[in-house]
């Protein structure tokens, strides 16, 4: 198999920022053993130019690609139980596809879903998305000696994506929320059956 293809990358990206995680996992005590962590990433100038005679592009909190990201969970195991909970948190961008005028800015009285925002030198007037934060959470139980021979090691999964069912924030991408930020879908239910052999 090959492929054959006359493309050719000319444009240029520069990306600054930093990223931070940690991952802690407590001893265990009578009450069971605690995990819990996370990670963030600050980006501190991200820019962008098609080709190399086109202007420099400073595309940071602009459609989607926010300053702030992060993720935190906590988990619980005791004995043939486990549970724990998960938080993503994406922040707030403008919309440069959903623009006013300065004089409808100031006619509605400068709402807050509104930003006066400086892209690139020129003041525009944009619809501010707001940060999304999304939380699933799990319980697990694993079946033990008790249970017939054929039922021992398995193990049974609930899980709650968006427990709290959150709507995606509002921007006028193709499906009216920015994808890759949000989970459209609501509230969502799964069972998960596992067995080792």
């Amino acid at each position: 198999m090959s492929v054959v293809d006359s493309y050719i990358n000319l444009a240029g990206r520069d990306l600054q920022g930093y990223e931070l995680g940690f991952q802690y996992r407590g001893p265990q005590t009578r009450l069971g053993r605690f995990s819990f962590g996370g990670d963030a990433t600050h980006y501190l100038l991200r820019r962008s130019q098609t080709n190399p005679t086109t202007p420099v592009l400073d595309e940071l909190e602009r459609n989607g690609r926010v300053a702030w990201r992060a993720t935190a969970n906590l988990s619980w195991r005791k004995g043939a139980w486990g549970a724990g909970w998960f938080t993503s948190y994406f922040d707030s961008f403008v919309d440069t596809g959903a623009e006013t005028t300065a004089q409808i800015y100031a006619a509605l009285g400068g709402p807050d879903y509104i930003r006066a925002f400086n892209d690139n030198g020129v003041t525009r007037y944009l619809l501010l998305v707001r940060p999304a934060w999304q939380h699933n959470a799990w319980v697990s139980y694993r079946i033990e000696r008790w249970a017939p021979a054929w039922l021992r090691g398995t193990t049974a999964r609930l899980g709650v994506n968006n427990v709290l069912d959150t709507d995606p924030p509002l921007s006028s991408d193709q499906y009216g929320f920015r994808t890759g930020s949000a989970n459209p879908r609501g509230r969502q239910f799964t069972l998960e059956l596992a067995r080792k052999f």
